[in-house]
């Protein structure tokens, strides 16, 4: 079909056999500016892998730092993607410029920002990480690289990589794979650096040399290194500039270490004496930061029972209680971290 007259354009729409397949993407004027910089960032496709049987989240579009919820909208008009084609003309001349209508789309996608926090990428990592705990045992789940990790999470890196340091996760080389400590695991890896910092004569309320910062990473304890390095990274801020010092923020530090303890406190028990759990916390920390110890750190972190002397971690530890995990054979001597992994062999 085409349309023509002396004054127009000539307008012709392909036969529905014949067109393509477009969907029009909306973008928004932020993501405009940086597609057209001189600088563009790499676009990603993703979306929450659903477990079996069931289907995934909507899909979203992220750059390295922001997510952008895509949403379809459905228009009653008719719209148009054209092309220029050279039509050939009713007497002896030149072709003339025309349109061409190669296909035809009834709805658009709009994109819609995902305000960017560290919270948002915490429950598909908990969901998708076995959980480590302090014994070497953790959940039967299947091992990811952080790579893979990241590539099932429908956020951008930046805030994947953000509740990924949140959370003290970490990566083993064996197994591959990425974990999630315990309670009690976060707790015991923060322990060796307070007795690391404190065999070097060091203050962690003070900024940290990057030398220091390695020093405290105990290469003598049972658990792995990359595990201690996760925790310490956890309650740290670095540094950018040239003096590449890590300095170790009390307020983070503190309601880590609260956390941490509650967690590993109630796993498995439930509730436990909220001057207990209070007096343990306190003894996690500097001297000089104990007075900080504040439930009022801990919002929506607990709930308190029994008039009120006992107290409850309110995060859900059920799976890592309940799931299945793999056993670690009894050794007569101390094994370093790694030889925990090594399946026994079955004997005939």
């Amino acid at each position: 079909m085409s349309t023509q007259n002396g004054s127009g354009i000539a307008f012709s729409i392909l036969p529905e056999e014949g067109q393509q397949h477009f969907r029009l993407l909306e973008l928004p004027p932020e993501l405009l500016s940086l597609l057209t910089s001189n600088d563009p960032p790499t676009l990603q496709f993703k979306s929450e892998n659903g477990q079996p049987g069931q289907a995934g989240n909507n899909a979203v579009i992220c750059t390295d730092v922001r997510t952008f919820n895509l949403r379809q909208v459905n228009t009653s008009n008719s719209v148009f993607i054209a092309q220029p084609i050279d039509v050939e003309s009713d007497v002896d001349g030149p072709p003339t410029s025309g349109l061409q209508a190669v296909a035809e789309s009834d709805s658009t996608l709009e994109l819609i920002l995902v305000p960017p926090h560290v919270n948002n990428a915490k429950s598909q990592i908990r969901a998708l990480l076995p959980t480590y705990s302090s014994t070497g045992h953790y959940a039967l789940k299947d091992l990811r690289t952080k790579e893979q990790l990241f590539a099932d999470i429908p956020f951008s890196e930046m805030e994947c990589e953000g509740a990924f340091e949140y959370m003290a996760c970490f990566q083993l080389e064996d197994p591959p794979g990425c974990f999630i400590p315990s309670g009690q695991a976060k707790v015991q890896a923060w322990k060796s650096i307070l007795e690391e910092a404190a065999a070097l004569s060091l203050d962690l309320t003070t900024p940290l040399s990057a030398t220091q910062a390695v020093n405290i990473i105990s290469s003598t304890t049972d658990l792995p290194p990359a595990l201690v390095k996760a925790v310490r990274d956890a309650v740290s801020i670095k540094d950018p500039y040239p003096t590449s010092t890590t300095t170790v923020d009390e307020t983070n530090c503190v309601r880590f270490v609260g956390l941490s303890q509650l967690e590993a406190s109630t796993q498995g028990r439930g509730a436990t004496s909220k001057a207990d759990f209070m007096s343990a916390w306190k003894d996690l920390l500097p001297e000089k930061w104990r007075g900080t110890a504040s439930l009022a750190l801990l919002k929506d972190q607990y709930v308190l029972e029994n008039d009120g002397r006992d107290i409850a971690f309110a995060g859900s530890t059920a799976e890592a209680r309940t799931a299945p995990s793999m056993a670690v054979p009894a050794a007569g001597t101390k094994r370093k971290w790694h030889d925990k992994f090594r399946a026994s062999k079955k004997t005939a």
